[in-house]
C-alpha cells in the first residue's frame, strides 16, 4: 500500500522525493486526486507539458513516467497502470491523506471533525510550484475546494467551548474545549 499526503508538502512513504522533479510529483498527485479513473495521456500532457508541441509534451508524459515507476519500485505495477491511451493509480493500493480528510470532514461527529483537522496539515501541496498553467490552476481550485472543507476551531470564551466551523457549508458545529 503506497501512502500519499498532499495536504501541506508532498509526501510519498518509502520514496526518494529527491529522485522525483516537479512536474513527476505534480502527475503523481493529480493522478491520486483521480484515484480510481483512468486519465488519458493527452489530458495528462496538456495539463503538464501544454506549452510544448504534442509529440514532445507525449515523451515529456513517458519520461516523467519512468521516473514514478523507478521511485516506486517492484510496488510500480501494483500501483500505477499503464494503458496505450490511458493511465491511472490503483484505488485500492493507494492511502491518501485528502480521501481521508474529505470523508472526516463531511462526518458530522466531534471525533470525525477532530480527525480531520489532524489531517489537514496545510493547504493542499504547499510548496509545489510547476510551470505549467493548466496544472496550477487545477491545483489552486483544489486548494480552495479542500480548504473550504476544513474544519476550523474557533473558541467561543464565553462558554469556553469551541466552534467547529465549515464555511462552504455555513454551518457551525460545537464541540469541547480544545486544549
Amino acid at each position: 500500500m503506497l501512502r500519499m499526503r498532499l495536504l501541506g508538502s508532498f509526501d510519498l512513504d518509502a520514496a526518494p522525493l529527491a529522485r522525483l522533479g516537479s512536474k513527476a510529483q505534480a502527475l503523481l498527485a493529480f493522478l491520486a486526486s483521480n484515484r480510481g479513473r483512468s486519465v488519458a495521456r493527452e489530458e495528462l500532457a496538456g495539463l503538464l507539458w501544454g506549452e510544448r508541441g504534442e509529440d514532445l509534451a507525449r515523451h515529456s508524459l513517458n519520461q516523467a513516467l519512468t521516473v514514478m515507476r523507478a521511485v516506486l519500485g517492484p510496488a510500480a505495477p501494483q500501483i500505477l497502470r499503464s494503458e496505450a491511451e490511458t493511465i491511472r493509480l490503483v484505488d485500492d493500493q493507494l492511502e491518501l491523506d485528502v480521501a481521508s480528510f474529505e470523508r472526516e470532514a463531511r462526518g458530522m461527529a466531534r471525533a470525525s471533525l477532530e480527525r480531520a483537522l489532524q489531517l489537514y496539515r496545510g493547504d493542499f501541496l504547499v510548496g509545489l510550484y510547476v510551470r505549467a498553467h493548466a496544472f496550477e490552476d487545477w491545483m489552486l481550485s483544489e486548494r480552495y475546494r479542500l480548504s473550504e472543507l476544513a474544519p476550523t476551531p474557533s473558541p467561543d470564551s464565553s462558554t469556553c467551548r469551541a466552534t467547529l466551523t465549515i464555511p462552504r457549508r455555513r454551518s457551525r458545529r460545537r464541540a469541547g474545549c480544545w486544549r
